[in-house]
């Protein structure tokens, strides 16, 4: 069970939340929901021991076996150099024990018969049996085979695989080490249809409590049995003690009672307000009764009903400062490895249009994000060129944001891409809902959602003619990834899109698309774009 009991939590001047109460038992599944900046997150963070609250404490039973998957996956600092089936095997704790039963049995062949050995035995066998031992490969081999794991994979080290890769395989551990409890941000990421029905379907049947945060409002229904919000505007949370559509009903209703209610006091203040205002420069009596009613709207004003906050769209204003090259990229004859002898790219060449919309398709792996990397110079080829026409002013959206410094605030990694005043840049700011004091919060305190807000609004600020964009829909809810859209479709540069969701690519007016890893060129094509998606299970990058 998880018990949590006056939670509070600010960075600098910015409240996330306050007086924060809530409990979730044994077995069941919460969604936490609110506004990008709400505290999701953050919530997490603390639950997760990683940053510690302000204020209040937390409780999660004796030695609770905790499951963690973030959105982003360096969060989990996992290692490089151990072998993908040694990772996912690892999370059970089964060879150490199997280790400790192999000396006792090696001791008790030696002629040692003491109880205490025969006791050690006996904890080994029923943390062996607990472990499910005699079934756990089977288990650990149905996950494989349901998350789409390509089985070549498995004997690679964790250093070789694609971010997408590393995902979907440290979901697969997280599952398989029993959790009594799992912290899930944005699970459905990356997982093609298939792999996402059956990771609900396990969500729903797990005995252990789950709780996670998800903008896929169809997974949001079918998993959770309680809703957490967490109102970004009262800086505090409710705990709904029902599923996610009948929360909207419950919001929705409870939010038009309370404008309701504004609007009556509103309209009492203002025929009091008209009432003082009639008697001013009077005397005795009168003055004397308007000074009272100044006095009640005082106290009227102090009590007004808060308002529900409305989510406001983000205003994603993109213009070029200047004209790019008729060729404003072009690629002959790129290599590149991250491993001796094992090319991502290979004997690649092309060369983009100015004003083309172009996408790079291609299954797991296949060096999507390398490529984006390797044209915005954070790789170097190992061979072959990259050449970036002389008018040619590139913006780069990394989708595990590359390009923010987590050590300095949001206002600060803004003007690192303009000369505007620190006023306008708070203008712009303010379009992506860094309002006020926000924009001094450093960027290592922020969650996904807003950093991927951050990264929209420093193309904005930048004036490129060629953006590079890695995945920019992952963590941004249904009505933003619309706003983007309809801007990136309307954008007069040129455009080199990495994306798995098909609904925004439809909207963009795709050119051309570049298929990795064979280098092949063709027009848009949105069944071939389904059929990486769906049938080779094509996810993250």
């Amino acid at each position: 069970m998880l018990l949590v009991k006056n939670l509070e939590k600010s960075f600098d001047s910015n409240v996330i939340f306050k007086n924060l109460n809530f409990s979730v038992q044994d077995g069941e599944k919460v969604a936490v929901v609110g506004l990008n900046g709400a505290g999701k997150s953050t919530l997490f963070r603390i639950l997760l021991n990683q940053i510690d609250s302000d204020a209040g404490e937390f409780y999660m039973g004796k030695s609770p076996r905790i499951g963690w998957m973030p959105q982003t996956i360096d969060e989990l600092n996992l290692p490089d150099d151990v072998i993908v089936y040694d990772f996912l095997r690892s999370g059970r704790p089964l060879a150490e024990i199997e280790r400790r039963m192999t000396e006792i049995y090696t001791k008790m062949a030696d002629g040692d018969d003491s109880e205490e050995l025969l006791q050690q035995l006996g904890v080994c066998q029923s943390e062996f049996e607990y472990w499910d031992g005699y079934t756990a490969e089977s288990e650990l081999e149905t996950m494989i085979d349901q998350m789409g794991i390509d089985r070549q994979n498995l004997n690679k080290k964790l250093g070789e695989l694609s971010g997408g890769q590393k995902s979907k395989i440290s979901f697969i551990r997280t599952l398989y080490s029993r959790p009594s409890i799992l912290f899930l941000d944005e699970p459905t990421n990356h997982l093609d249809a298939t792999s996402r029905e059956w990771m609900t379907d396990y969500l729903v049947a797990t005995d252990a409590s789950v709780i996670f945060i998800s903008h896929d409002e169809e997974f949001i229904d079918k998993v959770a049995d309680k809703t957490l919000y967490l109102d970004a505007m009262m800086h505090t949370g409710t705990l709904y003690g029902f599923g996610y559509k009948r929360f909207l009903r419950t919001l929705a209703e409870t939010n038009e009672s309370l404008e309701r209610q504004l609007q009556k006091q509103m309209r009492e203040i203002n025929r009091i307000q008209a009432f003082v205002d009639s008697q001013r420069g009077k005397s005795g009596k009168a003055k004397r009764q308007a000074q009272s009613r100044e006095k009640m709207l005082d106290k009227m004003r102090q009590n007004l009903v808060v308002a529900p906050m409305e989510k406001k769209d983000i205003d994603l204003e993109l213009s070029p400062n200047r004209e790019a090259d008729i060729l404003p990229i072009t690629v002959e004859n790129l290599n590149f490895s991250y491993v001796t002898n094992r090319k991502v790219i290979k004997n690649l060449t092309f060369s983009l249009n100015r004003g083309e919309k172009f996408l790079i398709v291609g299954e797991n792996g296949a060096g999507k994000s390398t490529l984006l990397k390797l044209l915005y110079k954070i790789l170097k080829p190992d061979s072959g060129i990259v050449r970036i026409g002389k008018k040619t002013d590139l913006g780069y959206y990394a989708q595990e944001y590359e390009t923010l410094n987590p050590n300095i605030t949001i206002l600060e990694n803004a003007s690192s891409v303009t000369n505007i005043g620190t006023s306008k840049l708070r203008s712009v700011l303010n379009h992506f809902n860094f309002v006020g004091d926000k924009v001094k919060q450093s960027v290592k305190t922020m969650s996904p959602g807003e950093r991927s807000r951050l990264e929209l609004a420093k193309l904005c600020l930048g004036g490129a003619n060629v953006l590079l964009l890695d995945e920019p829909t992952n963590h941004l809810d249904v009505a933003t990834k619309k706003t983007i859209a309809q801007s990136f479709s309307e954008y007069g540069g040129t455009l080199i899109i990495v994306s798995h969701d098909l609904e925004f690519l439809k909207h963009l007016g795709i050119d051309r698309m570049l298929m990795l890893p064979s280098g092949r060129l063709q027009f848009f094509d949105e069944s071939i774009v389904r059929r990486y998606m769906e049938q080779e299970k094509l996810k993250g990058h």
